[in-house]
């Protein structure tokens, strides 16, 4: 009978091990790459919300209200998807971004779009983040 020769499991078992480090590793390189993308969005947003001046301001206004007033949600996973809910709870938040009409209704407040934009911004770049960010983890994973 034919020799088939020797075979070296060692590589195997490596492999198995570093798949099994991968799957109880995977969920927290999600939320952290979901973070990362999260303070990105918050920087951007921020930086690009409107800030009126001191004497532009009505009664119990403080100036850069609006700036402060942005939120982070917590990290929830809906199903294979990771969600952060990023929003601002001033109430004039809306109007300021899309627009509103005067007080005497004859005229238009054009919107500043800032979170639109900001948002656009970010899903421009937020493929090559998490190529790179995921080629990153997997490097440390299998080394």
């Amino acid at each position: 009978m034919g020799s088939w020769g020797t075979v070296e499991f060692e590589s195997l078992k490596k492999l198995s091990k570093d798949l099994d480090a991968i799957q109880a590793s995977k969920e927290e390189a999600c939320i952290k790459i979901v973070k990362e993308l999260a303070s990105r969005f918050l920087r951007k947003v921020k930086q690009r919300t409107p800030k009126r001046t001191p004497d532009a301001c009505p009664p119990g206004v403080k100036p850069g209200t609006l700036q402060r007033g942005w939120r982070v949600g917590p990290i929830e996973k809906q199903g294979s998807d990771y969600v952060v809910t990023i929003y601002n709870p001033i109430e004039y938040a809306d109007y300021v971004e899309y627009g509103h009409r005067t007080r005497n209704h004859k005229g238009w407040v054009q919107g500043k779009f800032f979170m639109t934009i900001s948002e656009q911004e970010l899903q421009e770049v937020t493929p090559q983040f998490i190529h790179k960010k995921v080629e990153e983890w997997l490097k440390e994973v299998f080394s």
